[in-house]
């Protein structure tokens, strides 16, 4: 897939350890294989996105393969999505990738379905690339925005957006017609027994995928997907974990914390809807 300059638009092309375009802006690869493309006057933060505790804790949840249900999901789903006649690359985007778990997995199944695979993995914390591109070389991960991803316009057969961010303008921009985008969004009962003990309210309503896509897109019929399957954590640090790598860290009271910190036993549910929409 071709890289464009976040600066000038420009295609960026392989020079040794570094890409760069035609206007002279150079973008090293760091030593663990991915690329910077965040300019510095495109961060909200010095270090935006999950941080390194939050990268770390994912990894080890997802390690121990309690998502491994929804992953399989999602690989079935993208595969029947593929017009895999044609002799070239299917070309992918993992939009707002982590730490690659999802997109290293879709990539070795695809692999052994025969299907030929150029896949880009995009997020903004460069934690989680750094952690991404030590699973996997042969995907190009970028540092960059999900918002304004640096790869050339209506490129992409397939974009991923697991639990991320929708962005409907900007993913149609990057699909070819007739591209699909394979959403995962949670539902109302997933991980209730964790918000019910984080909070005094839980807020049970869900998004609407449908309502943030409307304008470019169009869901393909009867593809929707619903998982719903208990998750038994047995240990301090499991249960750790699964509260370090949601965004219910930052919003727990310390309070909250420490009831979650005397159990060593949670039972919790996984409450995921997958769907598939095919860009106008």
């Amino acid at each position: 897939m071709r890289l464009i300059c976040p600066l000038c638009r420009e295609t960026l092309s392989p020079e040794g350890q570094r890409y760069a375009c035609a206007n002279g802006h150079s973008f090293d690869v760091a030593r663990e294989g991915y690329i910077h493309l965040l300019p510095v006057q495109n961060k909200k933060s010095k270090a935006p996105g999950d941080d390194k505790m939050m990268v770390a804790a994912r990894g080890r949840f997802l390690g121990s393969g309690h998502y491994q249900a929804i992953s399989d999901a999602v690989n079935r789903l993208v595969e029947r999505s593929l017009d895999t006649s044609r002799p070239d690359p299917v070309t992918i985007i993992d939009s707002g990738c982590g730490d690659g778990y999802y997109t290293v997995r879709l990539r070795d199944y695809l692999a052994q379905q025969k299907v030929v695979t150029d896949m880009v993995g995009v997020d903004i914390s460069k934690f989680a690339c750094r952690a991404a591109a030590k699973r996997c070389r042969f995907i190009t991960w970028l540092v960059a925005s999900s918002s304004d991803m640096p790869v050339q316009e209506h490129s992409a057969d397939v974009i991923l957006c697991l639990f991320s961010p929708i962005l409907g303008r900007a993913f149609a921009r990057c699909l070819k017609a007739g591209g699909k985008l394979v959403i995962a969004s949670a539902g109302p009962e997933h991980l209730l027994a964790l918000r019910e003990l984080l909070y005094d309210t839980v807020d049970t309503r869900t998004l609407n995928p449908s309502l943030a896509l409307e304008q470019h897109f169009s869901r393909v019929t009867e593809s929707r997907i619903n998982l719903r399957y208990p998750i038994e954590l047995s240990d301090q640090r499991s249960i750790r974990d699964l509260l370090e790598m949601t965004p219910h860290y930052w919003r727990a009271t310390a309070e909250a914390k420490c009831r979650l910190d005397r159990l060593t036993r949670l039972s919790v549910g996984a409450d995921v809807h997958l769907d598939c929409y095919a860009v106008h």
